[in-house]
């Protein structure tokens, strides 16, 4: 996944009713290191009057040479000049981003987008001669700070298992965007279930994806933690696996039939009550009525 956070800024939902964005701009080192973090400066001109003053926007990461996006993830950004990391290490693992290739990361907010092109490099590696239609763009320097990592191991049933990566600073106090990768074991894993914990807060969620044997899934989440180090993810009460689903739809099956039965039940003591009441109504009403009919 594209790992990416604001430094400095205040991270919110905004609406986009309010927002006003008249242009924006992006500048940023033209030749990143391959396997290094790097900030990008994202400038916006534009009056937000959504209740933080934001803009609500994705950034995508696209490979020029394909047409194809690899990764795209949601920021908010604030008028005036925003600095954004960008990770290039988790895609460098996944071969996604190569050195000496070229790659767009493109900003959009509704009809207003920007875009900037860079090259990853090997260290020592020479720079690609620039084409005369491109203009040398400022560098700014690499950036390492503001990144924690965790490299925490959590297994699971059946071989799965959690690893916690990193945990990235948003500017908030306090207030941390993490990453985890969940992998699956021998068996197939739908909606795996986390506990996400630090020493502020914890809460469970799910995780919207379904994990074939073996493969993995990268996933991110916010999280208050007064130590960052002590930020955690475990897999919740449920791990669910096609055994598990095969189960609880078994049980499903038993309930209905249950019910079935009950409501069976059920309408042959309503019969009963019925014949009863008739009967009463037969014998003591019908009596009665027809005393006082013979009088």
């Amino acid at each position: 996944m594209f790992l990416i956070t604001i430094i400095f800024i205040s991270l919110t939902t905004s609406s986009l009713a309010f927002a006003q964005m008249e242009s924006m701009k992006i500048t940023g080192p033209k030749y990143p290191l391959l396997n290094s973090i790097f900030t990008i400066k994202v400038t916006i001109e534009g009056t937000s009057r959504a209740s933080y003053g934001d803009f609500s926007t994705t950034m995508y990461l696209i490979d020029k040479e394909k047409g194809i996006d690899l990764d795209a993830f949601p920021l908010y950004l604030l008028s005036g000049e925003n600095s954004v990391i960008v990770n290039l290490k988790s895609l460098v693992s996944t071969e996604k981003v190569q050195s000496g290739k070229y790659y767009i990361v493109k900003i959009q907010h509704t009809n207003i987008i920007s875009e900037f092109e860079f090259t990853p490099i090997l260290p020592g590696e020479e720079k690609p001669k620039e084409t005369p239609i491109e203009q040398p763009i400022q560098d700014i320097p690499i950036v390492t700070q503001d990144v924690i990592n965790l490299d925490k191991y959590n297994s699971g049933s059946d071989g799965s298992s959690i690893k916690v990566i990193s945990a990235i600073e948003t500017g908030r106090p306090n207030q941390y965007l993490i990453y985890f990768e969940i992998c699956a074991g021998t068996k197939k894993v739908t909606v795996p279930e986390v506990t996400v914990s630090s020493d502020s807060e914890s809460y469970t969620r799910e995780v919207a994806t379904v994990l074939n044997p073996g493969s993995c899934y990268l996933v991110d989440s916010n999280v208050e933690a007064d130590e960052p180090t002590t930020i955690d993810v475990t897999f919740g009460n449920v791990v669910k696996d096609d055994t598990q689903i095969v189960e609880l739809k078994a049980e499903i099956s038993e309930l209905k039939e249950e019910l079935k039965k009950k409501d069976a039940v059920l309408m042959e003591q309503l019969k009963v009550i019925q014949n009863l009441a008739s009967m009463i109504k037969k014998v003591f009403f019908d009596s009665f009525l027809n005393y006082f009919q013979l009088v």
